[in-house]
């Protein structure tokens, strides 16, 4: 996934590229350009009504995990007779702000309550719609990506099922030794297929999960909102997963003024030696299925988001988006000229792939699966759950430094309430 998300929450930007009914990057308006091309797609219209107890509950659950980490912080020891060294505060600090699917489950139960009975009603209402739109995926024996007419909730991935089920079949199926560079190096791959596999949705439930707790979702309803003039209009959409597209093995594509600029493999994380070897190739390739498909796209700028095959056989349409700012970089700096001038005006077609593993790429990625995945690596595994520690030791140094009781009241006070890609199997 692209660390750079320059546009969004700029609503100029969001206006002109996916705010007006009429633009072309929501996925309402170019999909029946490309539909052979990509994903099948089911859309759905969703009311104004619909959207705002989407919302809402965004943002009273949000408020619900800040004070359940509030209150562990609390309960952290820094007292100058404390024998917790300032690294184990840090560490204890940070993780007081990494939540369990039980957190998420708690929280749900606890706004079955504040939420009221009236927004639950449409929100039971439109998981049902949901699961009905998925039934003909389900029976094919396949899943579904679920996202807006704008954007995914990609930001919920770890909020929902189980990533860790994830990794452990992966690990279950890996030679490697822990601590050789082709470890590092497949550890970062089953990340991102975990982190992707998350958004796979088989129910309604499981759908609207996804959407309630994005604040992706929750920012986008809330522009459209405000952006809507007389009628709000802001869909759902269902996009058929396609469990064999290798999520490492991206492209996003700018093309500006109608020409293709400039390319870049979609993660800035995961270094694919095979790709690395193949560049000019995959580089021919993309040029090559731009040529077929770019007669059928009604707008002169954008970005398309293509999924390869490592064989180079066979090429999907991800997405498109707007250009640059509104949509990531990857390799490519915005804030460089040298590589906003390639992006925007680039007088021939380049493509930029990582070439070598990124130093502090693992820690930039989700902590509690990274720990996970290196207690698999290296044997340690014995079917704990994901929220216990790494090791004996830390976990003596957590529990009493918390301090967090089993009956605790998870209910924070109602006064107190005031208040981080499309895609079959890729985060769009």
């Amino acid at each position: 996934m692209s660390t750079i998300d320059s546009g969004d929450g700029d609503p100029d930007i969001w206006a002109k590229t996916c705010g007006r009914e009429d633009a072309y990057h929501r996925i309402d308006n170019w999909y029946p350009d490309i539909e052979q091309w990509t994903f099948r797609t089911v859309i759905m219209d969703m009311s104004l009504d619909e959207a705002m107890a989407i919302k809402k509950h965004c943002e009273i659950a949000h408020l619900w995990l800040r004070n359940r980490g509030c209150e562990r912080l609390l309960k952290i020891d820094e007292s100058p007779s404390s024998k917790l060294s300032k690294d184990q505060i840090r560490k204890l600090t940070k993780k007081a702000f990494e939540f369990s699917l039980e957190d998420y489950v708690e929280c749900d139960e606890w706004l079955r309550q504040d939420l009221g009975p009236d927004k639950w009603a449409l929100l039971d209402d439109l998981e049902r719609r949901l699961d009905e739109a998925i039934a003909p995926f389900r029976e094919a024996g396949n899943a579904a990506f679920v996202k807006l007419s704008t954007r995914s909730p990609k930001d919920a991935a770890f909020a929902i099922g189980r990533p860790f089920e994830l990794v452990k079949r992966m690990m279950a199926q890996s030679t490697l030794a822990p601590g050789t560079p082709e470890a590092d190096i497949e550890d970062l791959v089953i990340f991102t297929r975990a982190a992707i596999g998350c958004l796979a949705v088989r129910t309604g439930a499981e759908a609207m999960m996804l959407l309630r707790r994005s604040d992706r979702v929750k920012a986008d309803i809330g522009m459209a909102e405000l952006m809507a003039q007389k009628n709000f209009r802001m869909s759902l959409v269902l996009r058929e997963w396609n469990a064999s597209i290798k999520p490492e093995w991206e492209f996003r594509v700018f093309v500006i003024q109608g020409r293709l600029t400039a390319a870049t493999q979609y993660s800035n994380i995961v270094y694919v030696p095979e790709i690395a070897q193949q560049k000019d190739e995959i580089k021919e390739c993309i040029m090559s299925f731009w040529e077929k498909v770019q007669g059928n796209i009604r707008t002169p700028h954008y970005t398309i988001d293509l999924a390869l095959s490592p064989d180079l056989k066979e090429v999907v349409i991800v997405e498109i988006n707007g250009p640059p700012p509104s949509a990531g970089t990857s390799l490519y700096d915005w804030n460089k000229d040298e590589d906003r001038r390639q992006i925007m005006a680039g007088e021939t077609f380049e493509l930029r792939v990582m070439t070598h593993p990124r130093k502090g790429a693992k820690d930039e990625i989700h902590q509690p699966l990274r720990r996970y995945i290196e207690r698999m690596r290296a044997g340690l595994d014995s079917g704990q759950d994901e929220d216990e520690d790494e090791d004996e030791d830390e976990e003596a140094v957590v529990e009493p430094a918390l301090k967090l009781e089993q009956n605790t009241s998870d209910l924070p006070n109602t006064a107190q309430r005031d208040q981080k890609t499309d895609r079959g199997c890729s985060v769009q």
